[in-house]
């Protein structure tokens, strides 16, 4: 299945991947926030939701997705080609934990987006 949403294109098979349209206020709200020159880790990056918006329209230089539906990961990559945005995205493949665990900076940068996520749901 070939999908344009927000201006982001999606190749995925849908009888292996999820796809959920319902989080397309998030991608607007995430597309709107300044990151240049940060990089991102995507944890549960899945085909792309948040990683293609970062590199697309926040100014990350550089996003670390990680991922562990293998299915998702081939998916992962033929959207970040598709977009043009391959070159400045690294897929890490496997269990985040796992993943994490051999990358210590990432696990840092991790914990402190995890932690504005988290602050910007207690707010409402």
């Amino acid at each position: 299945m070939s999908l344009i949403i927000c201006l982001y294109r999606y190749t995925f098979d849908m009888t292996k991947c999820m796809f959920s349209s319902g989080n397309i206020t998030e991608k607007l709200r995430v597309s709107s926030f300044d990151c240049r020159g940060e990089v991102v880790v995507d944890l549960y990056a899945g085909i792309g939701y948040f990683a293609l918006p970062f590199l697309m329209h926040t100014g990350a230089s550089y996003v670390h997705a990680c991922e562990w539906n293998p299915h998702a990961v081939d998916a992962l990559l033929k959207n970040l080609e598709l977009n043009k945005v391959l070159d400045r995205c690294e897929v890490h493949s496997g269990d985040n934990q796992q993943v994490l665990s051999k990358f210590h900076h990432f696990l840092l940068m991790a914990f402190y987006l995890n932690l504005i996520w988290l602050s910007t749901f207690a707010e409402g």
